[in-house]
């Protein structure tokens, strides 16, 4: 593939992933509803809740965020995690959710956690947020509550989401300009960079979220899980450069995966956790090799795809299809061929990592014209 038509993809794929992530606007949101919570949370006397420490995790701390296909609401994943170790898991769970529920804010959007182990709160076209209370156990491994649907009883499950937030960081160095310092366990909420200054690693798990969502909503067939999808592309990431090679690579060596490879993949910031329990069913894990293989040919097709046209079928394909409302691709393509338009004198659209700013596609984007042919007469 040319030089200029991969730069041409990566700038594609990476308006894509812009299109799915948090705007600057919700950047702050959901930064200010964060605080606030804290905020509230360890602001009274009552309860031994004063020096919680409640921070961020999941993909709001990898900065992997996608856009949810069929709600506006984007997830905002906290931890509430507190010093006394004496308490239950219900105990704390009642305890956290009993404080929330005296701000009158917060009341009126208090939803039952999932699986009941956190407390919910959903804030109309903004955020569903999860709030998961915890305690120490041991270095970065904490306890947080797991409830047994069969017996209705709870019990402490470990988990190490800070943990897994250090090593995903360690793979994204692998990227050439990435800083070689490491940001703190203890940030509770990350710095959102812009666009430009995001890693190949996070832009390939946001598309293979997003893939996940739009290939996987057959209520039967269990899907990938976000951590699932974080772990098997850092494991495979091998520091590419640019956004579609990535993509290409982590894809194909997913496809390749066996079963055995599969129901052996550990939780590597927690080596006792199993990620891929539900591909435990060999009707999911056909599946997911099924649909892995079909993205690869489809990014096969992208390569030696000719005109604009086809780079739209084929990508709508991937990330669009069955989706109502706004679509991704459509607004992404469109963004491209505005840049197009209005830069393709000096031919400077392509995303520059270094600076964050614009800089050269080259030829190849010169010769997209209006017949959307590559490369023109």
């Amino acid at each position: 593939m040319i030089e200029q038509k991969r730069e041409a993809l990566d700038t594609i794929l990476m308006l894509v992933c812009n299109e799915l992530q948090l705007s600057a606007t919700q950047e702050k949101k959901a930064k200010k509803m964060h605080e606030d919570i804290c905020k509230w949370i360890s602001g009274s006397e009552k309860y031994d809740l004063k020096e919680a420490y409640i921070f961020v995790q999941g993909s709001m701390a990898t900065q992997t965020t996608v856009r949810p296909l069929t709600k506006e609401e984007y997830d905002l994943d906290m931890v509430c995690l507190v010093r006394n170790t004496n308490y239950t898991p219900d105990r704390l769970l009642s305890l956290v959710r009993k404080r929330i529920a005296e701000n009158p804010v917060y009341a009126k959007v208090l939803k039952e956690g999932e699986h009941k182990r956190n407390i919910g709160l959903e804030f109309p076209g903004e955020f569903h947020v999860d709030i998961v209370p915890a305690i120490p156990y041991t270095g970065k491994i904490i306890k947080i509550p797991n409830y047994d649907k069969n017996t209705g009883t709870y019990s402490w499950k470990s988990t190490n989401p800070q943990g897994f937030k250090i090593w995903f960081e360690e793979k994204m160095k692998k990227f050439q300009f990435f800083s070689n310092k490491t940001a703190t366990v203890y940030d509770a909420f990350p710095e959102f960079k812009p666009l430009a200054f995001m890693k190949p690693l996070q832009n390939v798990v946001q598309l293979l979220k997003r893939w996940r969502d739009v290939n996987f909503t057959n209520k039967k067939i269990a899907p990938p899980s976000s951590i699932l999808i974080s772990t098997i592309s850092g494991k495979n990431y091998n520091g590419e450069q640019n956004l579609f090679s990535a993509l290409k690579n982590i894809t194909k060596k997913m496809s390749d995966m066996s079963y055995d490879d599969m129901i052996n993949i550990r939780n590597p910031s927690l080596p006792t956790e199993l990620l891929a329990k539900p591909m435990c069913n060999i009707s999911n894990f056909k599946t997911f090799i099924d649909k892995s293989k079909e993205l690869v040919s489809n990014l096969e097709k992208l390569e030696h795809s000719q005109s604009m046209i086809e780079i739209n079928s084929i990508l709508e394909n991937v990330f669009d299809e069955n989706v109502t409302g706004r679509r991704v691709v459509k607004d992404s393509i469109s963004k491209y061929g505005h840049l197009v338009s209005k830069q393709k004198e000096a031919s400077n659209i392509t995303i520059n990592k270094t600076t964050g700013t614009l800089s050269a596609l080259g030829a190849f984007v010169s010769k997209v014209n209006s017949s959307n042919s590559f490369y023109g007469d």
